[in-house]
C-alpha cells in the first residue's frame, strides 16, 4: 500500500493550527467559531480511527451523526431558514425540523465522502482545497457582500464573510501541508485530517442556504466517496 511506512495522522497537526488561527483572525463573538470544537471533535474521531483497531462503520455513523447535527444547530439554531436554488426565483422557508435534519444530512454526507477520497493526500488535499476556497469565495464576495447579493437577488448571508475567512485559513493550512508533502511524500493526513476538512465543506455548504453548492464545488469529491460508501456497503451487507 502507498502508505505504509508513513507516519498517519498529520491532519492533527493541521488541524490544530487552523483552530488556533480561526481564534486570532475570526471576529471574536462571530457563530461560527463555535464549531470549532466540532473541527476539534472530528479530528479526534478520524485520529483514534487512524490508529490499528479503529471504529466500526456503525460507530463512525453516530459519532459523524451526532457532529453533523451539533454543527447544524450551530449553524442555523432553532429559527427558520430561507433557503434559495438556482431556477427558484423565490426562497423556501425552513422551520427548524426540517432545516436542522437536511443540514445534518449534508454535513454527514460530506464528512463520510471526503473521508472516502483519502489514501492519496495530494489528491485528497487539493481536491478539497479547492472546493473550499470557492466556497470561501463565494461567500465573501456574493453571499457575505449585502450589495452584490442583492443584486443577484440571493439572500445576504450575515455570517458570510466570518465564514470566508475560515475557508480561507484552512486553504492555507492544507496549502502549507501539501507543500511540505510534496515528492516524496513523507507523512499521511488520515481521517484526523480528511473528517475535519469533510466537515468544513458540508459547514460552508450549509452557511450558503444552498444544499446544492455541495454538488458544485465536490462532485468530484462526492462520486469518490460515494463509490466508496457504496463498497463498504456492498461489503458489509452482502459480503460481495
Amino acid at each position: 500500500e502507498m502508505g505504509v511506512g508513513k507516519p498517519i495522522s498529520a491532519g492533527l497537526i493541521f488541524v490544530s493550527i487552523f483552530c488556533l488561527a480561526c481564534l486570532i483572525f475570526v471576529p471574536f463573538g462571530a457563530r461560527c467559531l463555535l464549531t470549532l470544537p466540532l473541527m476539534l471533535a472530528a479530528m479526534l474521531v478520524g485520529y483514534f480511527d487512524d490508529r490499528r483497531g479503529g471504529f466500526s462503520e456503525y460507530q463512525l455513523a453516530v459519532m459523524d451523526a451526532a457532529i453533523a447535527v451539533g454543527a447544524a444547530m450551530v449553524i442555523y439554531g432553532f429559527e427558520p431558514v430561507a433557503l434559495w436554488l438556482p431556477i427558484w426565483k423565490g426562497t423556501l422557508i425552513l422551520g427548524p425540523w426540517l432545516s436542522i435534519p437536511l443540514a445534518s444530512g449534508i454535513i454527514w454526507l460530506s464528512i463520510n465522502a471526503t473521508n472516502c477520497s483519502d489514501g492519496v493526500d495530494g489528491v485528497s488535499g487539493s481536491l478539497t482545497g479547492t472546493a473550499i476556497l470557492l466556497l470561501g469565495g463565494l461567500l465573501y464576495a456574493v453571499l457575505g457582500n449585502e450589495v452584490v447579493a442583492g443584486h443577484l437577488n440571493v439572500p445576504f448571508t450575515r455570517e458570510g464573510a466570518n465564514w470566508a475567512i475560515m475557508a480561507f485559513l484552512m486553504v492555507g493550512c492544507v496549502a502549507g501541508y501539501l507543500w511540505y508533502n510534496a515528492a516524496p511524500s513523507l507523512v499521511l493526513m488520515g481521517d484526523a485530517g480528511s473528517r475535519p476538512l469533510g466537515l468544513l465543506i458540508g459547514m460552508l455548504v450549509v452557511a450558503t442556504n444552498n444544499p446544492l453548492f455541495l454538488l458544485l464545488v465536490g462532485s468530484v469529491i462526492l462520486m469518490n466517496g460515494a463509490t466508496g460508501l457504496v463498497k463498504v456497503a456492498l461489503l458489509r451487507f452482502f459480503g460481495l
